[in-house]
């Protein structure tokens, strides 16, 4: 079955035999949060204009993120590209919730709801296919290391795996990750991507940046 983009990430983002993601955290779901507004851009359900979100189709119905179109809708006024990505990071978990079940209901991951101290529920996910996976997450990862040609669609995943810096976290062992951190700085997205949606992709990377910039900031103060 075909995925959207955010559906891609979260399976390319997990551990192919530990039921877990590669990076635990805000990191991953600040990707996947990257990974919807994109798709929504291609599904022209939002466009940006002057750094903010403006939405375009008329009702959530007709969206591929239903959730968070009707989010995006309900503002009194477009707001910037920054202020949503640090406003959708507190929904997140709300926002996985539903790209879990969906990957379930494919037959991609298993799914199961537990609860932490019989009170607080959360989800163990683990990958079913796990050759696959791993030929998908290699086949990623010789882009970057390799020049592999890419189509628009994996060029818009390395986007969010890059922006969101989990494509290092992908590697081995030290060695692969040097190389993936190294190969990453220098990884231009070619023609396939039009303009437009180029643009948008900057506009992301440049919002997510600032959060991780401020979560890992947040974090080394409370530790200190």
């Amino acid at each position: 079955m075909e995925l959207n983009l955010a559906e891609q990430f979260l399976l390319i983002a997990h551990h192919t035999d530990k039921k877990r993601f590669v990076v635990q955290g805000n990191q991953t779901l600040l990707g996947m949060i990257d990974a919807m507004f994109l798709d929504l851009i291609e599904n022209g359900d939002i466009k940006i204009e002057n750094d903010k979100i403006i939405c375009t189709t008329p009702n959530s119905s007709k969206s591929i993120h239903p959730e968070l179109f009707t989010i995006l809708e309900s503002a009194k006024k477009p707001r910037k590209v920054k202020s949503w990505i640090q406003r959708m990071s507190h929904k997140g978990n709300k926002l996985k919730k539903s790209l879990f079940q969906n990957l379930s209901t494919k037959k991609y991951i298993t799914l199961e709801r537990k609860k932490f101290l019989g009170i607080i529920p959360y989800n163990i996910t683990g990958i079913i296919n796990k050759s696959s996976h791993r030929a998908d997450v290699s086949h990623y990862k010789s882009i970057l290391l390799l020049k592999k040609e890419a189509t628009k669609n994996e060029q818009l995943s390395m986007s969010v795996l890059l922006g969101s810096g989990l494509m290092p976290y992908l590697g081995r062992d030290r060695e692969e990750r040097k190389n993936l951190r190294k190969k990453a700085k220098t990884y231009k997205q070619t023609s396939v991507i039009g303009s437009e949606v180029d643009k948008a992709i900057q506009h992301m990377q440049a919002a997510i940046a600032v959060s991780i910039a401020t979560i890992a900031a947040t974090s080394s103060a409370i530790h200190h």
